[in-house]
């Protein structure tokens, strides 16, 4: 009984170390978790785009990922958010030279940009905010912001202004806000995006499948432990044979539970 309790205590002690591993996973960790939540409500019957979206931006927040981007922008898109969806694709094509969808993003990029606006507002002298239909968007001396087709109110210091924007077309606006003085509004034709669809973190990142099946493959090893030490037992002159066999049903049983730890995490790294 000694030995099946220093056993037992020594498999407890290695099982604590690793969940207090696991709980001091840093923050790469629980993005890549709520990524996986947010994941699961896009899938959910009917989807839940916003609160997929909510977690997206949680695990960008805590790890600036390209792929939580994405699947922000995918969100976005899906929400009928152009203008932040838009604006998002910037984000990821100035900060991730090697992201895996940077094609996809420009084109998608690209087809929004057809479907919206762009007001480019400039002023000379002091500095002055700048408001887009009553929302602070920026200062003078000069922003180039998207806006949806149709009218909007501008107000550039104390001056206000109604413009009407154009879809794929870019209005210039004047610190004397005359738009009718504006440069002319440019059409452009830009390719269709593809398709977009939500991605996971790849298997070789998934910090939780790895520790669970590094969980599983310490409770293996420590099966074999217990295994040989019966066989030792055993091989001894006065081997005790009531001993060794409760220690190899131990090392068995400890044996099956690590397998099947480790089959839960290989199916978590897959999935």
């Amino acid at each position: 009984m000694t030995r099946r309790a220093t056993v037992l205590s020594c498999l407890a002690i290695c099982l604590m170390i690793a969940v207090r591993a696991a709980g001091q996973v840093p923050m790469v960790s629980d993005a890549a978790r709520i990524n996986d939540e947010g994941g699961l409500l896009v899938s959910s019957d009917p989807p839940d785009h916003s609160g997929a979206l909510r977690k997206f931006r949680l695990a960008y927040r805590l790890s600036p990922d390209p792929l939580y981007l994405f699947n922000m922008i995918v969100e976005l898109k899906a929400l009928g958010q152009r203008v932040e969806a838009a604006d998002r694709c910037d984000e990821y094509l100035a900060s991730f030279a090697s992201g895996d969808d940077r094609r996809a993003v420009a084109a998608a990029r690209d087809a929004l940009d057809e479907e919206l606006a762009r007001l480019d507002i400039a002023a000379r002298g002091t500095a002055q905010a700048i408001l887009i239909d009553g929302n602070l968007v920026g200062w003078t001396p000069r922003l180039v912001k998207r806006v949806e087709p149709g009218s909007h109110e501008i107000r550039v210091g104390e001056v206000l202004t109604a413009v009407t924007a154009v879809a794929g077309g870019t209005m210039r606006i004047e610190a004397s806000v005359d738009h009718r003085n504006a440069a002319a509004v440019e059409q452009r034709h830009i390719p269709a995006a593809s398709s977009l669809k939500r991605r996971r973190l790849p298997w070789y990142r998934d910090t939780w499948g790895w520790i669970i099946t590094g969980v599983g493959g310490l409770a293996l090893a420590t099966s074999v432990g217990i295994l040989v030490h019966a066989e030792v037992i055993e091989s001894r002159t006065s081997g005790d044979f009531e001993d060794a066999a409760k220690e190899r049903d131990l090392g068995w049983g400890v044996g099956i539970v690590g397998a099947a730890v480790v089959g839960i995490g290989v199916v978590k790294l897959s999935w």
